[in-house]
């Protein structure tokens, strides 16, 4: 009685919201409230094709949040979205100093492993080269 048109509870392991830090990509059963937001980006980079997206907002008003727990999760919740296979990288730019390079190297390294690349080798090719994401994106997706 009352309870029509409820989900079932869910029994969460763990402590429900991370305190201070933002939401993880490991966490977005816990993440609410959202929806519409990340539904927004998804239909962007989905449905519209934008490339890039800003997610703009002042300190601790949830942007990493909506994009880790938010976005992502809807975009790898399947194998293929719109025919697309998503593979998130994640650094900070100033991760090791002021060049953007070393710690998007490292993120592509870590997240192909296979691939046995070399993150100073990936630097210089960035660096060399910005454009040479693409060429970096095609070789760590393959076909």
């Amino acid at each position: 009685h009352g309870q029509a048109g409820r989900s079932p509870a869910i029994k969460l392991q763990g402590r429900p919201y991370p305190g201070l830090r933002a939401f993880r990509t490991d966490q977005a059963d816990r993440f609410f409230g959202r929806d519409v937001e990340a539904d927004e980006l998804l239909e962007r980079l989905v449905a519209k094709g934008e490339r890039f997206i800003a997610v703009i907002g002042a300190s601790g008003s949830g942007k990493s949040s909506l994009v880790f727990a938010g976005l992502i999760p809807r975009l790898i919740c399947t194998p293929t979205v719109a025919g697309t296979r998503w593979v998130p990288l994640h650094f900070a730019p100033r991760e090791l100093g002021d060049d953007p390079f070393p710690p998007l190297a490292s993120a592509f390294a870590k997240a192909f492993p296979d691939r046995d690349w070399r993150p100073r080798d990936l630097r210089d090719r960035l660096a060399a080269r910005a454009e040479a994401i693409g060429d970096i994106a095609e070789e760590a997706l393959g076909d």
